[in-house]
Formats: C-alpha cells, sequence, structure tokens
C-alpha cells in the first residue's frame, strides 16, 4: 500500500478546539455570574414589594375609616352618597373640565376684577349707611315741634380753655383742639426750625416741610394740617372723609360724643362751634346737647366754599387758658 505524500498533522486542529473550548467555559460562567446577579435583584425587588403590599394592607382600615367618616359628613350636608350622586359629580367635574379654557383668566384681569367688586361692595355699605342715616333723621324729624322758638344771644366773655366742635356736611366732629394744635406746632418748628424772632426761614425748608405735611398725618381726630404758599404764609386745616363725623339724629347715642363731653367741665371749658353754611341744623342739635350738659359756647360762620386757615407765627405759645366769647 503506498503512503500518502503529506504526513497527518492534528496540532492545528486540537489548538483551535482547545481555544472554543476555554471560550466557551468563559461565556458560560459569565453567564452563571449573571444569572446570579439578576436572580438576587429580583428576590430584592420583591421583598420590597412585598413590604409595599403590606404597608397599603396595614393601611386600609384607616383608609376605611376616613373615607366613611366623609360620607356621614356628605349625608349630613344633605349631599348624596350614592352611585347616582356620583355620577353627577363627575358629570360637573367633566363639564368643568371642558369650559377651563374659557374660565381661565389673566392674573392683572382677576386683580382688577376683585377690586372692582371690592368697590362695588363699599359703595354699598356706603350707601347702606347714608340710607340707615336718612330713615333715622326722618325719625327725628318727626318729633320736632311745628313752633321754631328762637333764643336770643347773650354774648359775654369768659375766661377758661377753648373746645372745638366742627359743623360741616350735615355732620358733628368733636375735637381735641389742644392736641390738634400741639401736633402742628410741634411738627412746624421741628420741620422750618424757623427763629422765634422773625420766622424766617428758606424757600427749600417751606417745600421739604410741606412735601413732609402731605404725606404724614399731623393732626388729631382725622383732622391734619398743611402748608400753603403765599404771603403771609398759611396753613390750613384738612378734613377727614364726611362719615367720620357724627350724624345729628345719633348724637344722643354716639360714644364719641359722650365721651368728648365728659372731658370737659362746666365753668372751665368752654365751646366754640365752627359752622358751615350747610350743617346749621346739626349745628343747632350739637349746641341744644352742650347746653344740657352745662357747657358755655359761641360760634363762628363759615361759607361751603371756605376752609379753616391761620398765618403761620412763631413765638411764644399763648396760655391754655384765655378770654373767650360766649353767647
Amino acid at each position: 500500500m503506498r503512503r500518502r505524500a503529506l504526513a497527518d498533522n492534528l496540532g492545528p486542529l486540537v489548538d483551535t478546539l482547545s481555544n472554543v473550548v476555554g471560550i466557551l467555559v468563559i461565556v458560560l460562567a459569565l453567564t452563571q455570574i449573571e444569572l446570579g446577579g439578576a436572580l438576587d435583584r429580583v428576590m430584592r425587588r420583591q421583598a420590597e414589594r412585598l413590604e409595599e403590599e403590606q404597608a397599603f394592607v396595614s393601611m386600609i382600615p384607616e383608609r376605611r375609616g376616613a373615607l366613611e367618616a366623609r360620607a356621614e359628613a356628605l349625608a349630613a350636608r344633605g349631599l348624596p352618597t350614592d352611585d347616582e350622586g356620583l355620577a353627577l359629580a363627575e358629570e360637573i367635574l367633566e363639564a368643568l373640565e371642558e369650559l377651563g379654557p374659557a374660565l381661565a383668566l389673566d392674573a392683572d384681569v382677576i386683580s382688577a376684577k376683585s377690586e372692582a367688586l371690592a368697590a362695588l361692595r363699599r359703595s354699598n355699605r356706603e350707601a347702606e349707611r347714608a340710607l340707615d342715616d336718612r330713615r333715622v333723621r326722618q325719625d327725628a324729624l318727626r318729633t320736632v315741634s311745628k313752633e321754631r322758638v328762637a333764643r336770643l344771644p347773650d354774648p359775654r366773655i369768659e375766661r377758661g380753655l377753648e373746645s372745638w366742635v366742627l359743623v360741616r356736611h350735615g355732620r358733628i366732629f368733636p375735637v381735641d383742639r389742644k392736641a390738634l394744635f400741639d401736633a402742628g406746632t410741634n411738627a412746624l418748628a421741628r420741620l422750618l426750625k424757623a427763629e422765634a424772632s422773625g420766622g424766617a426761614f428758606r424757600r427749600d425748608e417751606f417745600e421739604s416741610a410741606a412735601l413732609y405735611l402731605r404725606k404724614r398725618h399731623i393732626g388729631t381726630d382725622g383732622f391734619r394740617w398743611l402748608l400753603e404758599p403765599g404771603s403771609p404764609t398759611r396753613v390750613r386745616l384738612d378734613w377727614p372723609p364726611a362719615d367720620r363725623g357724627i350724624d345729628p339724629a345719633r348724637l344722643a347715642t354716639s360714644e364719641v360724643w359722650r365721651q368728648w363731653l365728659a372731658r370737659r367741665r362746666p365753668g372751665r371749658d368752654f365751646v366754640k362751634f365752627h359752622v358751615w353754611n350747610d350743617s346749621f341744623e346739626a349745628y343747632g342739635t350739637a349746641r341744644q346737647a352742650t347746653e344740657s350738659a352745662g357747657l358755655g359756647a359761641g360760634w363762628v360762620g363759615y361759607t361751603d366754599d371756605s376752609e379753616y386757615r391761620i398765618r403761620l407765627s412763631f413765638g411764644t405759645r399763648p396760655p391754655e387758658e384765655r378770654d373767650i366769647l360766649v353767647d
């Protein structure tokens, strides 16, 4: 038998098979490691889900109690809790969701509408108070005698402390005159730093003081002082809103009036009425009340377009007690 020309050589085949087997062993080892890690992760996740389910199950009684309490509260308010009522509620929610874009308003629009509504409510409250005041005044007028009795004036000079009652807009404004003047005098003396001899001050000081008085409330009982330019320089009394005053029909029951009278003593305090020509009826009511309390009084009149003004001056303050004209 003839031998082959090339001899058999299995070395390369064996090397190749060894390499393939080695790679397969490595792949199997890695697969085993990955499967072990995945199994651990799956077991941990299952344990976490089991804990969450157990926590949810433990909260079921508490949630059931809350739902039952809510159902009882709804039933007490007369709201339906059955399937029909829930269906109706779902329909309402769906309708609101459909209207959502139409109901969405800009924040500025909402703020403007809220302010307008608040202003309307304030206006309604003021109108209701005014209507109530008119009703009270109408009832009071029914009790007025048809025969008017005029009191003849009896002017005389008394010495004592002067108190103020301002009567305007058909209302009565009792004022603490001393506190009002002290507030203005102290503020102006501090702001203007004027010398008592001449009262001269620079223009910038005057403008600064005028601005300060416009921004700050220097006064009392709702009144405040304002600086007016000119020659001579004067200060003007600025008024609070008319509804801050006392309606004449409510004077007898007014706590503000009662306290103001309680601080005055007959023979020591005398009342000076500042009366505008739109309020003589109110003045008559207030004058009668002060005379009933034993207080002497006098008055000075103003037209409806005039204001109380005094000349700005510096120097020694006048004494508290002074000669007062009463009648």
